[in-house]
């Protein structure tokens, strides 16, 4: 409140941004116009944490929305599928699945053409992968050069439900290379 502050990022605890919102709210803070978390946050017990305190908070996704997008992506639809609903899905399970699909995949290039899986065949076929996606869920990355996608999704929590807002077409990112940018931060 004695900065003026116009933005604030949360990047700890979806407790944590509760909490700041919550706190703002007691002191009367109107200056800011963005109230951004990471992904975090894009959990439909988000809301049930905050109530109506933490509506307008949005969050940067690297991943698709799953609650949104799950139909548009067919290697999330089988996962939602497999969990038996979206109730059993969090963004930590999905960040989960992920990573599991690039160790499957370093996998399935280490051991082919009848080659043995070792640490070192696996770190061989891991810093070959230059073209990730987890079948779309993610924006391409480039594993080997520990490149990270410019790819994301903003969503908004709105009256209690999480929707996407940009872009607005489901199953999709946007990945323009000015996604990426310094920023000085304010650490407190």
């Amino acid at each position: 409140k004695a900065s003026s502050s116009t933005f604030v990022y949360e990047d700890v605890t979806t407790a944590s941004m509760v909490l700041v919102r919550r706190e703002a709210q007691l002191q009367g803070v109107n200056s800011v116009k963005v109230w951004l978390c990471n992904s975090g946050c894009y959990d439909p017990k988000f809301y049930q944490q905050g109530g109506a305190t933490v509506n307008g908070t949005y969050a940067s996704l690297v991943d698709l929305p799953y609650l949104s997008d799950y139909q548009a992506n067919p290697t999330l639809a089988k996962l939602v599928t497999e969990l038996g609903g979206l109730n059993n899905l969090d963004n930590n399970a999905l960040n989960s699945f992920i990573t599991a699909l690039l160790f499957q995949d370093a996998v399935t290039k280490a051991v082919a053409n009848g080659g043995t899986l070792n640490r070192q065949t696996l770190f061989t076929a891991l810093n070959n992968e230059h073209s990730f996606n987890a079948g779309g869920i993610i924006g391409t990355a480039d594993v080997g050069k520990r490149v990270p996608s410019t790819c994301d999704v903003i969503v908004q929590l709105q009256n209690g439900v999480w929707q996407r807002v940009h872009p607005a077409k489901a199953g999709t990112f946007d990945c323009s290379s000015a996604n990426v940018t310094k920023i000085k931060m304010n650490v407190s």
